[in-house]
C-alpha cells in the first residue's frame, strides 16, 4: 500500500482543496448575482477567483489517486497527462500571483495617478493576469 505519511498528507491536501473549493464556488456566485456590486476591482477579483478555483481544482485532481490507492487508475499513468495536469497547476498559481500584482496595480493607479478616470486598461490586467510571465 501507500506509506502513511504521503497518504496522510494528501489527504489533508484533499480536504482542503475542496473546502477552498467551495468557498471560491460560493465567492464567484456572489460576484455574478449581485449586479450592484459591479466594478473594476471586482473584475479583477473574478479573475483572481477563477484562477484559485483552478488551482484547487487541479490540487484536488493531484491527491486523488494517492487518496484512492494504487488499484484505481489515474492521470498518472499517461505521461502526456500527468504533464498536462501538472502544467495547469503550475500555470494557475502563477496567474493567481499575477491577479494579485494586478489588484496592487489597480489600487495604486487609482490612489496616485487616475483618481477620476473611471475606465481601467482591462486589456493590459488580462495580459498580466493571464499571459504574461517574465523568466
Amino acid at each position: 500500500g501507500v506509506p502513511k505519511a504521503p497518504l496522510t498528507v494528501s489527504l489533508i491536501l484533499l480536504v482542503c482543496s475542496l473546502i477552498s473549493l467551495f468557498f471560491l464556488a460560493v465567492t464567484i456566485f456572489i460576484f455574478f448575482y449581485f449586479k450592484s456590486l459591479q466594478c473594476s476591482r471586482l473584475r479583477v477579483h473574478r479573475n483572481l477567483v477563477v484562477a484559485l478555483i483552478i488551482h484547487s481544482l487541479m490540487l484536488v485532481v493531484i491527491s486523488l489517486p494517492i487518496v484512492g490507492g494504487p488499484d484505481i487508475p489515474s492521470y498518472r499513468d499517461l505521461s502526456w497527462l500527468c504533464k498536462t495536469v501538472v502544467s495547469i497547476k503550475m500555470y494557475a498559481a502563477l496567474s493567481s500571483i499575477n491577479w494579485m500584482f494586478v489588484e496592487g496595480m489597480l489600487l495604486h493607479s487609482r490612489i496616485t495617478t487616475n483618481i477620476f478616470q473611471k475606465d481601467a486598461p482591462f486589456k493590459l490586467y488580462y495580459i498580466i493576469g493571464w499571459g504574461m510571465y517574465i523568466h
